[in-house]
């Protein structure tokens, strides 16, 4: 199992160790200044553009996701 913290940091390490030359920087939305209310990543591109990334739905193996946006489980 894996926190929506730890997930954060994966997914942010994955995108910045990937070596795309048009990835400036990945971020867990823990890491910000202004900590979101909802986990998530985030990518700012060498091009100026941004892509966020919440993290919506989460389930563990063998469940099918939350009906509600944004209720995440703890571990998933």
């Amino acid at each position: 199992m894996i926190s929506a913290e730890r997930a954060e940091a994966y997914l942010a390490a994955l995108l910045i160790n990937a070596a795309s030359d048009e990835i400036a920087r990945a971020y867990g939305y823990r890491d910000r200044t202004a900590p979101a209310m909802h986990p998530g990543v985030g990518v700012e591109f060498h091009s100026g553009a941004r892509a966020n990334l919440p993290f919506v739905h989460t389930a563990r193996p063998g469940q099918g996701r939350g009906r509600s946006a944004f209720q995440l489980q703890s571990e998933f």
